[in-house]
């Protein structure tokens, strides 16, 4: 039994990592995007 609860203690915290990755790369994935706006807008105006 605490062998269970552990294993699910450790997927919970995996998760937990992989969220923080995950909404680290969309920061990312927006601020290039917002550069790449201001980027075509300068050279359309």
């Amino acid at each position: 039994m605490a062998e269970q609860a552990q294993a699910l203690i450790q997927l919970r915290q995996t998760l937990k990592a992989t969220v923080a990755q995950q909404q680290e790369l969309q920061r990312w994935a927006n601020l290039g995007q917002a550069v790449t706006n201001r980027w075509q807008s300068r050279s359309i105006g």
